[in-house]
This record gives structure tokens, sequence and C-alpha cells, in this order.
């Protein structure tokens, strides 16, 4: 995924999948975590995420286990 500069994605929210991602270029936030080049994640389902930002923008290689959908919620219904 590229994302631009200044996106941003600022409701919490949930997805109702594992995600994993390796950050190629640039700095993408998820809540109060910085990933920035080299950085690697995994973000289980379910795991509240209070807004996602990329200031400078990024380059992103995202995984997802199974269908990715996300939930405009803070905790799993």
């Amino acid at each position: 995924m590229k994302y631009p500069a200044g996106w941003h994605l600022p409701q919490t929210h949930y997805l109702s999948s594992d995600e994993e991602f390796f950050v190629f270029d640039g700095t993408l936030c998820v809540g109060s975590m910085e990933y920035q080049k080299g950085d690697y994640a995994y973000l289980p389902a379910g795991m509240p995420r209070a807004g996602m930002h990329s200031d400078a923008g990024a380059v992103v290689l995202t995984f997802h286990e199974g269908a990715h959908a996300p939930i405009d919620d803070d905790s799993p219904g």
C-alpha cells in the first residue's frame, strides 16, 4: 500500500483479521506506535487502533489473514 503524505484515519477502529506489515519507506503511525522504514508489525484481529496516520507518506507491504473488514469501534463485539 502507498499512503500519501498527510494521510489520516482519525476514528478508533479494529480489523476482523490479523494484519502483518513491513514498512519499505516512510513512517506509518497506528495509535501511539510509530513504524519506520525497516519495521515489521503483527496486529491481531480485534486489536483496537486509536486512529492511524502518515504525515510524510509511507510504502507498506501488508498481509491479512482471512477476510479484511475494518470496524469503527474501540473493541470487538
